[in-house]
């Protein structure tokens, strides 16, 4: 059964003016890369202001996450160790996200590739542990390019946090799992940015001008969902905590 402040929440004008809000922000920029690409490629270059972004977004995650354990910390929480291993487990994740976004600190601090991991051709799979853009990175690692897939990821995490774990909690015999383990749940809100995303991935990726514009895209807007997750955790524990 919901809960009051639950049901309260799903009724909530804001919850559904922020859905429209995101899914038009993300939509609005599916509309740049289709109609503007050569403009729009500008701006979701490698190290450009789309891929910026996302990495800012990932940080500030991190951070508001760690913040929130601090706070669960001093709370004295009777659950102390499941409410800050819930908790962790989304700051470590979004740390790990800003670190490969960053390659580790190579795009901020310009140290050299080691020789092991390069290639000899940009963007060619020459090896289970070389780097396919010469950066000190996982995602670009040809066993993670060949098994794997960063958007595979990036998308499962779109799902993820936009749509299956809001939905569960409130929906689903799940939501007891949750308030057991004390984990923080994301907004409601979500699921608009998350549609968005899935939609510039699955409706553009064949036909856009610039490909890789498309990825960058949902990237960022994954980074904006874990801050907007972040945030939310951070600002009202009392709704993000069942």
């Amino acid at each position: 059964m919901l809960n009051n402040r639950i049901i309260s929440d799903l009724n909530a004008k804001d919850t559904i003016y922020k859905n429209i809000l995101y899914f038009v922000l993300g939509i609005s920029f599916a509309g740049a890369i289709f109609f503007f690409p050569e403009g729009y490629h500008q701006y979701a270059q490698e190290d450009g202001i789309i891929e910026t972004a996302g990495a800012i977004f990932f940080g500030l995650s991190s951070l508001f996450f760690f913040s929130c354990i601090f706070r669960i910390y001093k709370s004295k929480n009777s659950k102390l160790l499941l409410a800050i291993s819930g908790t962790l487990c989304w700051a470590v994740l979004a740390f790990v996200c800003f670190g490969e976004e960053i390659s580790w600190g190579q795009r901020i601090f310009n140290f050299e590739t080691p020789s092991e991991i390069k290639v000899t051709t940009y963007h060619s799979n020459e090896g289970m542990l070389k780097n396919m853009q010469n950066e000190t990175n996982i995602h670009n690692m040809g066993f993670f390019y060949e098994y794997i897939g960063a958007w595979k990821i990036t998308m499962g995490l779109l799902i993820l946090i936009g749509i299956v774990y809001p939905i569960s909690a409130y929906f689903s015999p799940l939501s007891k799992l949750y308030k057991f383990f004390n984990l923080p749940v994301p907004p409601l809100y979500l699921i608009g940015l998350s549609i968005s995303g899935i939609l510039i991935q699955y409706g553009l990726k064949d036909i856009a001008y610039f490909p890789n514009d498309t990825s960058e895209t949902y990237e960022m807007l994954l980074g904006l969902m874990f801050f907007l997750f972040s945030k939310h955790a951070w600002s009202n524990p009392q709704k993000s905590y069942l």
